[in-house]
């Protein structure tokens, strides 16, 4: 259940990033449809360069570990250098480097879930699962939407001092908005993948007999 939690809250943080994704990256490079293509083209790429380490690495003694750093280092590393990056390299870079642990995270959680559930119990444990686990996906969409436009892109427009001191960061103008958002969801999703790190119900998970 703690793991089938943990994946909710992955995926509201992803709904979020990918509310905000192609709205940023066009607000900020004057609505280069090339260089988003380039975005999302490393995207795919990180994908099947994640897959293919999956699958050619020995199968790991612990887990838990892999399931909960992988998205740890992702949110840190990917959502903020989304939002602090000004060029489409350094986006490319950083979902490069996010993407590609997706497969980390999916492959293990799936090797708990398909292993560690009795087989005549799959059935009615994986509905369960992805009503949980997938409902947080429009939430996501919706609080994404809803924080940039009527939040956080009006802020970014007022000066204040709390403002100035973030625009050093996420710069001015157009866009500023959508790239506070993935600063924020970046270091909200290092929080919680610290949290859940120290979750003893989920670290039991590797001491489980198949």
């Amino acid at each position: 259940m703690h793991l089938i939690i943990y994946m909710a809250f992955v995926n509201l943080i992803a709904a979020i990033y990918n509310s905000n994704f192609t709205p940023m990256v066009l607000s900020r490079n004057g609505n280069n449809k090339y260089e988003l293509g380039i975005v999302l083209g490393a995207i795919g790429i990180a994908g099947i360069v994640g897959s293919l380490l999956v699958t050619i690495m020995k199968e790991p003694k612990k887990r838990v570990p892999i399931i909960i750093n992988s998205m740890l280092f992702s949110f840190l590393v990917c959502n903020t250098m989304l939002g602090i990056g000004r060029s489409y390299y350094v986006w490319t870079v950083a979902v490069f480097l996010g993407n590609s642990m997706v497969p980390f995270l999916t492959a293990n959680v799936e090797y708990f879930m398909r292993t560690k559930v009795p087989v005549e119990l799959q059935g009615r444990v994986f509905s369960a699962r992805n009503t949980l686990q997938y409902f947080t996906i429009p939430l996501g969409y919706l609080i994404g939407g809803f924080s940039t436009d009527k939040v956080l892109k009006p802020f970014m427009n007022t000066p204040s001092s709390l403002q100035q001191v973030l625009s050093m960061f996420v710069g001015k103008g157009s866009g500023a908005g959508n790239a506070l958002i993935y600063v924020l969801i970046g270091i909200i999703g290092f929080l919680g993948c610290c949290l859940f790190k120290i979750d003893k119900h989920i670290k039991l998970l590797d001491d489980i007999i198949d």
